[in-house]
């Protein structure tokens, strides 16, 4: 439903009166944040079946791993390859889907299994 106003932000904001340069500097930012979204789709209903079966350890601990490799791996993109703003936003994306795959492959590799029973059909 939002995923136009996220698209065509970069319109948008210039016809809001917004500064040519940073409408078009939002406006990418605002096409790399859209795969978030998507991690989110994910990351909360994994949060809450966690949370049902009591693992919030897990959870905060898959959070701190997602965030010192962000750390690292934002320093390497912005400062290393200097990628600047993109590089801080690919970062971002690739930190939230290690905190999905992290909680995922937990969740469904035996971790859970008076809950967790497999995929059905």
């Amino acid at each position: 439903l939002l995923l136009p106003m996220y698209i065509f932000a970069s319109s948008i904001l210039k016809f809001l009166g917004q500064p040519d340069d940073i409408a078009e500097l939002c406006g990418i930012i605002a096409v790399w944040v859209i795969p978030v979204h998507f991690a989110f789709a994910f990351l909360f209903p994994l949060n809450r079946f966690l949370q049902c079966q009591l693992k919030n350890k897990v959870i905060a601990i898959a959070a701190g791993v997602a965030i010192v490799v962000h750390v690292f791996v934002c320093w390497l993109f912005v400062y290393g390859l200097n990628l600047g703003v993109i590089g801080t936003m690919a970062t971002v994306n690739f930190a939230w889907s290690l905190n999905v795959f992290i909680l995922f492959t937990y969740a469904t590799c035996g971790k859970c299994p008076l809950t967790w029973t497999g995929f059905s059909i």
